[in-house]
């Protein structure tokens, strides 16, 4: 479970990087 919340947080983190710039 832990796996899939890291991916889950790298993703929106992801996101959000890719919303900023």
């Amino acid at each position: 479970v832990s796996l899939l919340v890291n991916a889950a947080l790298y993703a929106e983190s992801a996101l959000l990087v890719f919303g900023l710039y």
